[in-house]
């Protein structure tokens, strides 16, 4: 699996400190860097208390079956 085979759709960032919690729409890692880098906890909670989950989808290609002996043949 590679980077480009992820579809990111969520970032949701979390004050342990607080409980404050943030979800945003995210279109790549980038995006999701970016914004977990600017956030500031609204209630001034120190950075380090933060924590984060990224929500996305799994893009794969279907491997072709390969036709073994009686797969696929109905009995």
């Amino acid at each position: 699996m590679v980077e480009k085979d992820i579809e990111y759709t969520q970032l949701i960032i979390t004050c342990e400190a607080c409980g404050n919690v943030k979800r945003y729409m995210v279109r790549s890692k980038e995006e999701c860097d970016r914004i977990f880098r600017e956030f500031r906890c609204e209630n001034g909670c120190g950075r380090n208390l933060y924590s984060f989950i990224t929500l996305g989808t799994l893009r794969r290609e279907a491997e072709p079956i390969e036709n073994k002996a009686g797969a696929g043949k109905p009995e």
